[in-house]
């Protein structure tokens, strides 16, 4: 089981079985990390959230988890192309692919340039948000989490690289038509688009909570805005890598 051509389901399931970075223990320095931390965290997380009009209805749950224990693979980024029904009919892929955003696969980074940000990190905080979209779209979360990263970098934390869900909500008119990002000290990936497998981050994170029990599994959308939408909570899982 390989590659493009394969089911929401087979997707998934190839995801799953791949194995992660690492295995063994958990080092005593990220436990250390984890513990004298998360206190602060769920402080400074919630209060931002509760400041953020939108999301005031939205579930936060936030944990950390050691960037080792993280699914990695070329073939997660075709979780951008999965094909999904609308009201306004079959999408074949993501928007963000068929509009040309560049914080998006092919623009992307490298699965090894991911695989180095990774090596270079202690940690990764990982942020979920659930509630009903009508609230809140997803360029809501990508305002908070440019929040988020001021408030890490006036604590002291030194932040790797930022993961968002879904493509780069940065510029409220989207991509421009070239190629090249205006705003790339700025732009979002999201976590697929990376090769990153959403739920090795949200498992991890869950064992390390800081704030609402931790994150949870995703559920892929098969019809989206439909009566058969199979869940009609969605979920953005987002991360920072820090180091």
């Amino acid at each position: 089981m390989d590659g493009p051509g394969l089911t929401i389901e087979q997707r998934i399931e190839l995801a799953e079985n791949l194995a992660p970075l690492e295995s063994g223990p958990l080092t005593k320095e990220f436990v250390e990390f984890y513990e004298e931390s998360r206190g602060e965290l769920a402080e400074m997380l919630t209060s931002i959230k509760a400041d953020t009009d939108k999301l005031k209805s939205f579930t936060l749950r936030a944990g950390m988890l050691p960037p080792g224990q993280v699914v990695l693979d070329e073939r997660i980024k075709e979780l951008c192309k999965l094909p999904y029904r609308t009201p306004k009919g079959m999408i074949d892929e993501c928007p963000g692919i068929t509009r040309g955003f560049t914080g998006c696969p092919p623009y992307a980074p490298a699965v090894e340039a991911t695989k180095e940000l990774l090596s270079a990190s202690r940690s990764i905080l990982a942020l979920q948000f659930a509630g009903n979209e009508n609230s809140a779209p997803q360029g809501d979360v990508h305002s908070l989490l440019a929040r988020v990263t001021v408030a890490l970098k006036d604590k002291g934390y030194r932040i790797v690289e930022t993961y968002a869900s879904g493509p780069c909500r940065v510029c409220p008119k989207g991509c421009g038509d070239s190629p090249e990002c205006r705003l790339p000290e700025r732009r979002f990936f999201a976590l697929e688009a990376c090769g990153i497998w959403v739920n090795s981050i949200c498992r991890g994170a869950s064992r390390h909570p800081i704030c609402g029990g931790g994150p949870e599994d995703v559920q892929w959308v098969k019809d989206w805005r439909l009566e058969t939408q199979d869940t009609h909570e969605v979920t953005y899982t987002t991360g920072f890598l820090l180091a």
